[in-house]
């Protein structure tokens, strides 16, 4: 908080552990809204799946929307759509 500065959390294998509940992420127990938490799907149903997600602090969506629509490579949109679906 004194430098201003963000934490990057990739949350890639949380999920996979040999004993006991996964650890808490940071990003659940940040209160300050300081934390980017970054997952992935191909690690929990599939590893072609190749999507992920991020969850970030609201005044930083919009600028990780304009990264992203300029770094993306053709993200598999009917990949996109069904995992949409399938989560809600």
């Amino acid at each position: 908080r004194d430098r201003d500065a963000y934490i990057f959390e990739d949350d890639h294998n949380s999920e996979f552990r040999f004993t006991g509940p996964p650890l808490p992420c940071l990003q659940g127990l940040d209160n300050s809204g300081r934390v980017i938490y970054a997952g992935t799907m191909s690690k929990i149903l599939y590893p072609s799946l190749r999507l992920g997600y991020i969850l970030a602090p609201e005044q930083l969506v919009e600028p990780i929307i304009k990264i992203r629509a300029v770094t993306d490579q053709h993200s598999p949109a009917i990949d996109q759509a069904t995992l949409a679906r399938f989560l809600t």
